[in-house]
């Protein structure tokens, strides 16, 4: 299940339900072998560069580096 709203993570939180976050699926999906790294770094930047997706960019690059570590 795909939730984008902080209360119905809580709520999954309160379930004992594993919750993962945008960055999170990205990088499942990289691990996966779904999306490719060139892929998921232009998700990433894309995401980090809108002012309507409250993912910090900061986060975004730490995603990016631990996928390219990896």
């Amino acid at each position: 299940m795909l939730l984008d709203d902080e209360t119905a993570r809580a709520e999954a939180r309160r379930l004992k339900l594993r919750v993962r976050g945008t960055l999170g699926v990205l990088a499942q999906a990289y691990r996966a072998n779904i999306l490719s790294f060139s892929e998921i770094e232009l998700l990433i930047q894309e995401i980090a560069a809108r002012p309507d997706i409250w993912i910090s960019a900061k986060l975004c690059e730490q995603t990016l580096q631990a996928l390219r570590d990896s």
